[in-house]
């Protein structure tokens, strides 16, 4: 079984890319001349362009809609289609102020919700706001997809 999320990419994880493509195969120009020759390079090619535009769109807005496709582990899919997980990520969609905020929406403790948060943070399927001392999550998470 194969489990895959897609989900925004994080400014910082754009420019990454972007330098990796360009160190890996060239830079664009050069890489645009390859792309006349070969699928695989036009696939690249496009990938880098789309990169660049999604970054100026950050830029330029501080919003960004690059979407990624990644395979995750059986347990972090497990965990994260928890029954708290799916209530803290839906809480989340609909909006809330702070990390207290979101526990007292779902019933929980600060340090369970903060907890929770560091998992969805570290497996990038949230990222967070600086507003003042608060900290306010925002869902990276578009789509789960499970592949049998």
């Amino acid at each position: 079984m194969l489990i895959k999320i897609r989900r925004k990419l994080l400014p910082e994880e754009m420019l990454e890319r972007i330098k990796y493509i360009e160190k890996r195969y060239g830079e664009e120009r050069i890489l645009e001349k390859k792309a006349e020759e070969s699928s695989q390079i036009l696939d690249i090619y496009m990938e880098l362009i789309s990169l660049r535009n999604a970054y100026m769109e950050y830029e330029e807005d501080g919003e960004s809609f690059y979407l990624a496709e990644e395979e995750i582990s059986n347990n972090i899919a497990r965990r994260l289609l928890s029954e708290k997980m799916i209530k803290i990520l839906e809480e989340i969609l609909k909006g809330v102020d702070s990390i207290s905020d979101l526990a007292r929406k779902t019933g929980r403790s600060v340090s369970n919700i903060d907890r929770d948060l560091k998992f969805l943070e570290k497996n990038k399927i949230i990222g967070f706001w600086k507003k003042g001392k608060r900290k306010i999550p925002y869902l990276l998470l578009k789509e789960i997809v499970i592949q049998i």
